[in-house]
Formats: C-alpha cells, structure tokens, sequence
C-alpha cells in the first residue's frame, strides 16, 4: 500500500517551528482520519497534530522535547490509494523518490529532519562548503577574563569555593564591536550581541575574540545552564525587536473609586480592572481614529484595520497575550464573557493564534505584584501599551467640601513608540482613559 508523509503543519502565520510535547501513539496503531496523534508547543501555546487521512503508522521520526520545523517530516502513514484520490494527498512512489530527509543539528542539541524542497537540490551553497569551522584562536589566549570573585561571602560556597556566575575580570574595552569573524561564530552558536555584553575581550582594543567567546561560554557550561522554554525565546527575542524603537513612557494617578462602585453592580463574571481599562482604551482611540495606534513603517503612517487590543497574562514560563476583537465596538458586559474565556485559555496555554495575533495595543496589570509604576514595554507590531499599577488609598482635594478625601487610586502608565505619538498625544490619551474610567456605566 501507498504511504505518505506526516509533516509538521503551519500552526500559525508566525510560526516557524514547534516543539513535541505528547505522542499519542506508536508505529503499527490504526488511526482514524483527523484523530490527534501528537501535541506540539509553540512559543504561544500547546496545539494538536492530526492524521490527514485513515491508516497505519509506519515510521516516527520524532523524540518528545524534540523541535521541529514547519513542514519537516514527522512519520510515515500508510494508506489506501483512494484516500490519497479523495483528499488529493501525493504519496511518494518509493523511497528514493520520496522527499529526501536532511539531519540538520539544531541550536539546542536536537537532530531535525528537514524536508529537501526540490529533489536532486543540495542542502548547502558553494559557499557553504568553504566556511571553514571557527574555534577558538589560539594565537590570543590572553588572561583569565572571567574568574569567580574570591573576595566578599557573596558568592563563596560554604567552603570557601567559588559560586555564582562567571563575572568578568576586566570590562574595559569593546563588547560592542565584533569582528566578522566572531560574528560568524556567534552566528554558528545563535548568540545575539547582547548575550555577550560581558565578555571583556583581549584583542585590539579590548574587541572580544573568538577565544574570548569560547572561554566565557565554558564557564557558563560549568554552572549547568538549562535549556530555555520556547516560550521564553519567543518573549526574549520580541523585546529584542521592540528595543529596536524609541520608546517613551508616560504616567499619571487615576482615580478609581467609581469603577469599583460600578463593578459591585455587575453580573457574574464581574469584569475586572484590566478590561475596564481596556474598554476605556479602545474608546479612546476610536474617538480619534486610530491615531495613536497608527505605525510609521519606513515614510508611511500605517493607521489601523481594527482596534484589537490584547491584555497580558502570566502563564507557565511567560506572557501571553490573547486579544479581544473591535473592542470599541462592543459594551463592556459583551465583552466580558470573552475575556474570561481568553484568560481561561490563556492559562492553560490553549490559545490558538487566532486568539493572540493582530493586536494594536495591549493593557498589562503588574499592580497585582505589589508595583506601582513601571515601563512596560510594547510588542514589535504594537504602537503601546497601557500599565496599571497597584491599588493605592490617597488624599484627594474635593473642592465640594473643601477638604481631603480618601480615594482609591493607581498610576496608570501609557508606553508609546516616539516615532508616531509624541508626548502631548500620549498625555491627551491617558487623560481620556482616566475620564472615561471615572464614568464607568458608559462603557
């Protein structure tokens, strides 16, 4: 009988790869056609992988915790040749016309199979096979640039040895210029130029070289580092891109004393404050169309589709942050049923990406952390993001009674990219947010 591939899917227009958590079943089983057959994680959720057709399995190329690429090959599936007619299925005529399978070493240590996209196509260039292969440079071995402190208890070990992480012992000089080749070898390794902001280097001028990088990264391989989450990746390397922008941030006390007489009044499930916030945050930008949300990509301003706006939520080893569609156009009680339901998901990293893509802005509510103020920053694809900071009882001047009231209160701050807000508008938005949220009933 004829077989096909089982090939990891397109699990979202972002998404280059997954991680394989759960394999439900072994080579021999019957499966049924759309019967899940293994889950794999993203960076932004745990997901299904379904059998394209009835059939038998008869090979898996896979290993839990293993990372695969979008399309890479994750098994055979034996099936009949009027299934392959009826779904419009190709299956290869044997195995040497098959796609051919490439073992390609990945960053974490992990074999992925990829597919060769054209036959008889190699996987390398010319160039390729004429790179050579950059250890470390003998010819500048230079001091020991990373030894542990000997000096002060803090990081001493009860008996005196050291402990702690590599700290270098000279940082004069310049880990912010590598040379060509040391790029290459931090390109080879997957590091970014941040990661080696504390190497103190020992070639001219105090540059790092490929030595230096060896030595440092050998001293953190002593301290047993562990294998970060893909989610975690995913998070390091979006605020990599956001820090790319100029970004500023605003801030101001709102008063809260009406919301919460509001929410009292509310139905099950009660909206909470990150949602009337948002609600507050979508109005206001509808009242001037976008504006604060509009991108500048490259000379044009690019003025929002819809006002999508997400609203962060810590889950296992991260943020997500689902998203609530047109959240202008709907009151705050329509809205409220979705959000729990997001939050529900959320949590329990079930989002599809769907549910997480598109966003022109974000609400995050670190107030539950104890902290009053903070600068957060916006996603790549975001113009801002609006915080909210912890509850706090103030004195508030009330010119009825001429006297100080108590009030409930947080700093709300708004993180904008400069490039297409300025501080005035930035200000403008946050003080409609803050007379909006203090006419509760009308969102």
């Amino acid at each position: 009988m004829p077989r096909i591939p089982l090939l990891m899917p397109q699990l979202g227009e972002s998404i280059a790869e997954a991680t394989v958590v759960n394999i439900g079943i072994k080579v021999g089983d019957t499966v049924q056609g759309d019967q899940d057959i293994m889950e794999v994680e993203t960076n932004k959720a745990v997901l299904n992988v379904s059998a394209p057709a009835p059939g038998r399995i008869l090979e898996l190329n896979v290993e839990p915790q293993g990372t695969y690429p979008v399309g890479a090959v994750l098994g055979y599936l034996e099936v009949t040749a009027a299934d392959i007619a009826r779904l419009g299925l190709t299956a290869p005529a044997d195995t040497a016309s098959a796609h051919r399978v490439e073992s390609q070493q990945g960053a974490d240590g992990t074999t992925v199979e990829m597919p060769e996209t054209e036959p008889g196509v190699a996987s390398g260039s010319d160039d390729d096979a004429d790179r050579p292969h950059f250890g470390p440079d003998e010819t500048n071995t230079g001091g020991d640039i990373f030894p542990i402190s000997q000096t002060g208890s803090a990081n001493r070990g009860e008996n005196g040895e050291g402990v702690g992480l590599p700290v270098p012992a000279r940082v004069a000089g310049g880990a912010g210029w590598f040379s060509p080749r040391v790029q290459a070898r931090m390109r080879e390794l997957g590091l970014q130029p941040g990661d080696l902001a504390g190497v103190a280097g020992t070639g001219t001028g105090g540059r790092p070289t490929v030595a230096d990088v060896e030595k440092f990264l050998a001293g953190i391989e002593a301290h047993a580092p562990r294998p970060a989450s893909a989610m975690r990746l995913a998070i390091a390397d979006a605020m990599r891109r956001s820090w790319t922008r100029p970004l500023a941030t605003v801030g101001r006390p709102i008063v809260l004393d009406a919301l919460f007489a509001h929410r009292a009044t509310c139905a099950e499930p009660k909206p909470g404050l990150a949602l009337y916030a948002l609600r507050a945050l979508a109005l206001a930008l509808a009242e001037t169309r976008g504006a604060a949300v509009t991108r500048l990509i490259g000379g044009k301003l690019v003025p929002p589709a819809a006002l999508d706006i997400g609203f962060a939520v810590e889950a296992t080893e991260g943020i997500v942050v689902p998203v609530l569609r047109a959240a202008d156009k709907s009151p705050l009680r329509e809205l409220t049923g979705r959000y729990v339901e997001l939050l529900a998901l959320a949590q329990a990293r079930r989002l599809t990406p769907d549910d997480t893509e598109g966003a022109v802005a974000s609400v995050t509510n670190y107030g539950p952390f104890g902290l009053t103020w903070g600068t957060p920053i916006p996603l790549p694809d975001q113009a801002l993001i609006l915080g909210i900071g912890a509850l706090q009882k103030a004195p508030r001047w009330d010119e009825a009674t001429a006297a100080f009231l108590p009030v409930t209160q947080a700093e709300f701050t708004l993180t904008i990219d400069h490039r297409s807000l300025d501080g005035g508008g930035a200000g403008r938005l946050l003080a409609r947010i803050a007379e909006l949220l203090a006419k509760p009933a009308e969102l």
